[in-house]
């Protein structure tokens, strides 16, 4: 299990990520101190005498901010999400022609996707053990009758065991976050977020229950976070955002819904950080 990504961070803790491939092992410290080198700090930020060399697939966008940097002066905070065993980098993967979830008018009909995230158009790996947000972009169009629709996620366990239900969705709406009014199609995680709120603001992703406020689009529901597609909301690549997550399954269980005559195209992204 990797470091954490942000928070208090332990020296023992980095040593046994470091020869234990887990932050968090219990291994006694007499057993440790039999098999493996004394923890230090230097030697762990350069793979020197006793310890691994520094795995460098920790690299989101070609920058090493999930490793450490080499150069003095060390600190334990260039360890943050930092994976020693992990092959798969910080980064965003998906968001293109291959995860589109729908494109288009779907009518009133539930949309219900299973997404393997491990699959090579996504990660190309497992994910369990790791911490990401999920995240989803509406390319949308020029007319109003656009309101997409998210209504429930998995990913834990499998369809049934749900993060995002009616009910839940309520309590938790606002740990979500979306971009507005934004045209980038390349997810941007330093991008300018919003946390989702009620609301009909057109342009971003809004808290709604029941119908959304225009007509001939969205269906009626009980709580549900939805694109909002009138005027100043036209010809956008808008994002929606999960909480950061720890996954407990390859397999993201989805409830959407794409109604009106104008609709625009769903895709999805994860972005891994750590």
């Amino acid at each position: 299990m990797a470091v954490p990504s942000s928070g208090a961070i332990s020296l023992w803790g980095i040593a046994k990520e470091m020869e234990t491939d887990n932050y968090n092992s219990t291994i006694p410290i007499g057993t440790y101190n039999t098999y493996y080198a004394t923890p230090s700090l230097t030697l762990m930020s350069t793979g020197g005498t006793g310890f691994d060399d520094i795995n460098t697939t920790n690299t989101p966008n070609g920058s090493p901010s999930n490793r450490p940097d080499g150069s003095t002066p060390h600190a334990m905070s260039e360890f943050y999400s930092y994976d020693h065993d992990g092959t798969l980098p910080v980064g965003d993967y998906g968001n293109g022609s291959s995860n589109i979830l729908w494109t288009g008018n779907q009518n009133t009909t539930q949309q219900v996707d299973a997404v393997d995230i491990s699959a090579a158009v996504y990660c190309g790996e497992s994910v369990i053990g790791r911490t990401g947000h999920l995240y989803w972009r509406i390319e949308s169009t020029s007319g109003y009758a656009q309101d997409a629709q998210l209504y429930q996620i998995d990913y834990t366990s499998g369809n049934g065991s749900s993060y995002m239900t009616p009910g839940v969705i309520g309590q938790i709406y606002s740990q979500f976050d979306t971009t507005r009014q934004t045209t980038n199609a390349a997810y941007d995680h330093s991008a300018t977020w919003y946390s989702v709120a009620a609301g009909t603001t057109a342009g971003r992703w809004n808290r709604d229950t029941l119908g959304t406020p225009s007509s001939n689009t969205g269906v009626s529901l009980s709580s549900h976070l939805y694109y909002e597609g009138s005027s100043g909301g036209y010809n956008m690549d808008v994002y929606l955002r999960s909480p950061e997550i720890t996954f407990g399954t390859n397999t993201i269980y989805l409830k959407t819904y794409g109604y009106g005559a104008s609709m625009g195209t769903l895709y999805m992204g994860v972005y891994i950080t750590g």
